[in-house]
């Protein structure tokens, strides 16, 4: 930690270290490797010092990919993975300390607030500590999977990121393990390989022991002292449980999860100015009267004419109109979070998205692993982008070298396109708007050089220059020696307009 930076946890680096440690020895690894069987759903076990809570999930992404939502970077990719989670159950989480002092794995200090589970009952918080390694590579078996270990944490060693301690209990005793490991790939019917990934939960709710401690009374919450009291409520061991099942049966949201990140890849069309043109569905050709599914549905027709109007969608990346059969949403039943719509830029976490099957198949057949948009700056690695060495090419030259192979190995039917773009980088109104890192002049240097090179210099576009305007040579005055009237002239006096009387 940097001399000065302000920390907002208790504990050091080590210490939080230790105990996600102590976390992952309390579950039986082994056993959770061979977990194979989804039919099982949500298992409760007894055990001599608590309950054991797991459950499984095969999720259809990459490695990187789910490491990219259990450990998020920042709070606000933290807090919007959570409420797609679990729903609007969640109110509040984030990220309060990064340990930059362990280097063997990631670790986390985090909070989450929950919603009661009764009228009668209070908001429960969460502060836990999260740790993520890689799994050790076995014999054999270069690609491995990691594990995300998390333990919940006293309240009074986190200063930031909670609730009033009346207002909530605390989430104590619970040690979880997140399991991620890779899935054979499947062919698929086209010959291209679909990834997937095997997330394992496996959660111990230690059991609190009641007799060293006086009952509280349950509901001096509600009295106008217990307001500014300072002691914290521990939840009991059926109130943990209960939120430990929820985090379980919420596995299978994170398919959802995955979507919503991959739409931060896409470019989302205005439907606004795109206007559809197809009076049949894309993609079983069935007919869709594009005014109806905008406007709504007519009086005549049948039944189920009515109804595939009415469930029509315009697909929120190619812009046509699908039919109700057709159309897949991501993100249907969950709720909306505000917090992700405003903190952060190009997240499609705002509202329900609708695409047609064709487009929904390129997104999920795209390989995001080099994605980071997501990561909010971060490299696929972890590591911040590093600025360019002063060695670097220049990034004109980079444009300017890319185009020249583009054209070169282009086809006859697409160096006009290649030509439109070089023409497009070139056009005076390009030069004020730029946003590229190139230089300019440099840029249309090296292009002018291709356009020479490639025979279609006369067609490029040329900056209008303005010419400055002529100006009238002032003749010099010496002051020294000041100017005596012609010969032959008579100066004119004083107050006198013109010439001679």
């Amino acid at each position: 930690m940097n001399i000065g930076e302000r920390r907002y946890v208790r504990a050091s680096d080590r210490r939080l270290a230790e105990v996600a440690t102590q976390a992952l020895a309390r579950i039986d690894m082994q056993a959770l490797r061979h977990r194979r069987s989804e039919a099982a759903g949500v298992t409760t076990e007894r055990s001599h010092d608590g309950t054991v809570v797991s459950a499984t999930c095969v999720i259809e992404c990459s490695l990187k990919e789910m490491h990219a939502l259990l450990v998020p970077p920042t709070s606000e990719r933290y807090a919007c993975v959570m409420r797609e989670l679990v729903g609007p159950d969640f109110i509040y989480g984030a990220i309060v300390h990064h340990a930059e002092d362990i280097v063997d794995q990631n670790v986390t200090v985090k909070t989450a607030t929950f919603v009661k589970r009764h009228m009668l009952a209070r908001n429960e918080q969460w502060c836990f500590v999260s740790a993520a390694k890689a799994l050790e590579p076995s014999e054999g078996n270069q690609v491995v999977g990691f594990t995300v270990a998390l333990a919940s944490l006293h309240p009074d060693d986190v200063f930031i990121g909670k609730a009033q301690t009346a207002s909530v209990i605390h989430l104590q005793g619970l040690s979880a393990v997140y399991l991620v490991t890779p899935e054979e790939p499947k062919t698929q019917q086209d010959g291209r390989m679909k990834r997937a990934v095997r997330v394992t939960l496996c959660a111990h709710v230690g059991t609190t022991p009641s007799s060293n401690r006086t009952p509280p009374f349950p509901f001096r919450w509600l009295l106008p002292t217990a307001r500014n009291r300072e002691e914290t409520d521990d939840a009991s061991n059926g109130a943990v449980l209960a939120r430990v099942v929820q985090l379980a049966r919420a596995l299978k949201q994170f398919q959802v999860v995955v979507r919503r990140r991959r739409l931060d890849a896409q470019v989302l069309a205005d439907l606004r100015k795109v206007q559809p043109t197809n009076t049949r569905c894309v993609c079983c050709t069935r007919r869709v009267d594009a005014a109806r599914s905008m406007f709504g549905t007519s009086k005549r027709g049948s039944a189920e004419d009515a109804t595939m109007a009415r469930g029509s969608k315009r697909c929120k990346l190619c812009g046509f109109v699908v039919c109700a059969r057709c159309v897949c949403t991501i993100g249907k039943n969950s709720l909306s979070g505000e917090t992700c719509e405003t903190s952060n830029k190009s997240i499609k976490y705002s509202q329900a998205v609708h695409l047609c099957e064709h487009c929904m198949q390129r997104v999920d057949d795209a390989d995001y692993d080099n994605f980071c948009a997501s990561n909010d700056g971060l490299s696929p690695s972890g590591g911040l982008v590093q600025p360019d060495t002063p060695d670097t090419e220049p990034a004109s030259a980079v444009i300017a070298r890319a185009l020249s192979q583009v054209l070169g190995d282009a086809s006859k039917e697409e160096k006009p396109v290649v030509i439109r773009v070089i023409k497009h980088l070139l056009s005076p109104s390009q030069e004020d708007k730029s946003k590229f890192r190139a230089n300019s002049a440099e840029l249309a240097k090296s292009l002018g050089r291709l356009a020479e090179e490639q025979g279609f210099a006369e067609e490029m576009p040329h900056p209008a220059r303005t010419e400055a305007p002529e100006v009238t040579p002032v003749p010099e005055v010496t002051p020294e020696t000041p100017s005596s009237p012609v010969d032959g002239d008579t100066p004119p006096l004083a107050g006198c307009s013109g010439g001679g009387g």
